[in-house]
């Protein structure tokens, strides 16, 4: 009998795990899996089309909506620079804020930047994130091009 026991307790203690893991995965934190539902864009090369942009815009109103924690990364990359704008929805003290994180790149160096911006706005063009730290409005457009993504990275002042 304990041969048999010998033999068969890692497998139990394998499946055991496995169950363990599972059951621990699928009761994470709704944030995790959630939290990037909108995706990412690009707007160098490739770039996104524009119905997925569109797409990827009404995901993130709607969710600012409800205040669902939500994510929309946003990059563009040109021959000398590369800006990486992560916007998230997070529930605040007085309803729904917009977080925003800004990583530059440039010449081997990289900075990064948190900001609260004070809305958002969907018009024809794209998307406007208002007020976002030094930066002012952030405009996402839904035609990505390499003009667009010039412009995305070019420092504001």
């Amino acid at each position: 009998m304990s041969s048999l026991l010998r033999r068969f307790l890692p497998i139990a203690l394998m499946v055991a795990a496995v169950v363990f893991m599972l059951h621990a995965t699928a009761h994470a934190s709704p944030a995790t899996s959630s939290g990037d539902r909108c995706g990412s864009m690009e707007l160098g090369s490739p770039p996104t089309s524009s119905d997925e942009a569109q797409a990827r815009f009404n995901c993130f109103t709607a969710a600012l909506q409800t205040c669902d924690p939500v994510a929309l990364v946003v990059s563009a990359h040109t021959p000398d620079a590369i800006v990486t704008r992560t916007f998230l929805t997070e529930v605040g003290d007085h309803g729904c804020n917009i977080a925003e994180t800004v990583e530059r790149g440039k010449g081997g160096g990289s900075t990064t930047e948190t900001n609260l911006c004070s809305d958002v706005r969907k018009n024809k063009d794209g998307l406007v994130f208002t007020a976002c730290g030094k930066d002012g409005d952030v405009a996402i457009p839904a035609v990505a091009s390499a003009e667009a993504a010039a412009a995305f990275v070019k420092p504001r002042t």
